[in-house]
């Protein structure tokens, strides 16, 4: 019974037991036009996080895969990443820096719309997670 009173007072005080639970948002980036073959490297910039993607596209079956923070997939020559983020407030603007057969090809800014947070410990205990897609030409 006293546990039940000590749950109840607790409640009545707004007294509220967070967990340590972590999430992952993604950033996916989709390019407009096909790529053509070479030895690609995209450096995705949120904020302060850079993430560097590679991949390659040519005659033989193109490659990309899973990264440590970083996903691609490639298929006839259409490419996507998708670049992991961490918790808390995402960036407003994204950079895109793309190099070929280490050439530079341009870099890209996006607004991405990102998407209502998610809170694995309750909106009350804070830390969110948040995903979005932009398009980018080069």
């Amino acid at each position: 019974m006293r546990t039940i009173l000590l749950m109840m007072a607790a409640a009545a005080t707004g007294c509220v037991s967070c967990t340590q639970m972590g999430c992952l948002g993604t950033l996916e980036v989709v390019f407009d036009e096909p790529a053509t073959a070479g030895d690609y490297a995209a450096d995705v910039a949120l904020g302060d996080l850079v993430t560097t993607c590679s991949f390659t596209v040519g005659e033989t079956p193109d490659t990309g895969g899973f990264q440590s923070d970083c996903d691609v997939v490639v298929a006839d020559g259409a490419v996507s990443l998708r670049v992991m983020t961490g918790m808390g407030e995402p960036p407003e603007r994204v950079t895109i820096a793309l190099l070929r057969d280490g050439e530079a090809l341009g870099t890209a800014e996006a607004r991405p719309e990102w998407s209502e947070p998610f809170h694995p410990n309750g909106k009350r205990c804070g830390g969110s997670c948040q995903s979005a897609s932009v398009s980018v030409e080069f």
